[in-house]
């Protein structure tokens, strides 16, 4: 009777220790931590300017993440770093509910799984450069045609010149401008535009810098006009009435518009080639992965960013997306957390005020080794996008296969 006992209640014991309940209803576990399963967030992925059924959609996983193995129960990878330690899972302030609230801090090459040159040797064979010229194929595709520079700078300064003879007759009036203003005007921009859309494009081979080339193209307009107004052969009028709102005004129209069309313009590119790029797993769960820059902004793209805001980057860019409220939707449906970061010195910053989340677009340039990354800030309006270049310990947002 006394082994009978024992027996069962060894069975008994067996059954509950090794018995799992599944996950409440809308979550999935990972590594005994819950996670909100991905809210669904469709986009206008073929590009038809309308959504419907035959358009993809976007899941994140509704967390920060907070593994302390990789996917296959292996440890976080190790290895040299240069800034904070690889192979190490943190909390903020080194407190575990602060990874229960937060999620987890990791170096860089944790996050994603691997040395930095096998990063950066993935993200090489992940650009769609089918000949080989080391220019993606999306800024091919655009720049291919020669005539597409030419063509965006004739349609914008065309638009631009018919602006400033508008704003010209209005500040001359009773006079009425040359015949010939609007002609040689839309002659000095387009011909600024072409040089620096062809110098914009030349410098940068894996993406489109459209904040550098709406600045560019506003600074160079706002010069051209101002200085094709007071050249001695116009005397189209008195320098000192209203010509630098003019032209200040003129330039903004012709940068705006140049910049909105190139965007949308590579946008549809990355939609396209974007279905063939391989994912990276990092520390991400099965049929998960860490973003890439391009996930990203088609993420952001399907929470309402307009394209010419998702091209937009830069530390200082604080307002992508902010139209649409973007961040709102981040945090209230999709999880994001202003978890912190760890600075290369190991220090703990900001946790509760802004949040950096990593990329799998990894690479090198004369400013050293970088990370695409995505920051969301208490004090700024928008989704900030720029290159990451300090090892730093950030969060991780897995995206659905």
């Amino acid at each position: 009777m006394k082994k009978t006992s024992l027996l069962l209640a060894a069975i008994a014991l067996c059954v509950c220790a090794c018995h799992r309940e599944d996950p409440p209803e809308g979550y999935m576990e990972h590594q005994g931590t819950l996670y909100p399963k991905p809210v669904p967030v469709q986009f206008d992925s073929n590009g038809d300017g309308v959504i419907d059924a035959s358009d993809a959609s976007i899941g994140v996983l509704g967390a920060n993440l907070q593994a302390d193995q990789t996917p296959n129960g292996g440890a976080l990878f190790r290895g040299e770093s240069e800034g904070v330690s690889n192979g190490v899972r943190y909390c903020y302030q080194n407190v575990e509910r602060n990874c229960d609230a937060y999620g987890s801090l990791y170096s860089m090459e944790t996050a994603l799984n691997g040395s930095w040159e096998k990063l950066q040797q993935q993200a090489k064979e992940n650009m769609t450069d089918k000949n080989g010229n080391g220019v993606w194929d999306y800024i091919d595709d655009i720049t291919s045609s020669p005539s597409y520079i030419n063509t965006v700078s004739l349609a914008y300064s065309g638009t631009a010149a018919k602006e400033f003879v508008e704003k010209l007759a209005a500040a001359i009036a009773p006079q009425a401008p040359a015949p010939a203003t609007e002609s040689v005007m839309q002659q000095a921009i387009y011909r600024v535009m072409t040089e620096v859309l062809t110098e914009l494009f030349a410098a940068n081979k894996t993406y489109v810098d459209v904040t550098a080339m709406q600045e560019s193209v506003f600074r160079n307009v706002e010069s051209i006009v101002i200085s094709t107004v007071i050249a001695p052969e116009n005397e189209w009028m008195d320098p000192s009435a209203q010509l630098d709102a003019i032209a200040t005004a003129v330039a903004r129209t012709a940068s705006s518009g140049v910049s909105s069309r190139i965007a949308g313009d590579v946008v549809a590119q990355i939609k396209k080639e974007s279905a063939s790029h391989s994912y990276t797993q990092g520390l991400c769960p099965g049929g998960f992965h860490i973003p890439s820059d391009a996930d990203w902004i088609l993420f952001e793209l399907a929470l309402g960013m307009s394209p010419a805001d998702a091209m937009q980057s830069g530390i200082e860019v604080t307002n992508r997306g902010a139209a649409a409220y973007v961040v709102q939707k981040m945090v209230d449906t999709h999880g994001f957390a202003y978890s912190g970061y760890m600075t290369e010195n190991e220090l703990y910053t900001q946790n509760g005020d802004a949040g950096v989340f990593v990329s799998s677009s990894v690479g090198e340039d004369e400013n050293g080794k970088f990370m695409w990354v995505r920051q969301i800030d208490k004090s700024y309006s928008g989704v900030v996008r720029y290159k990451h270049y300090k090892p730093s310990g950030l969060s991780v947002r897995c995206f659905q296969n």
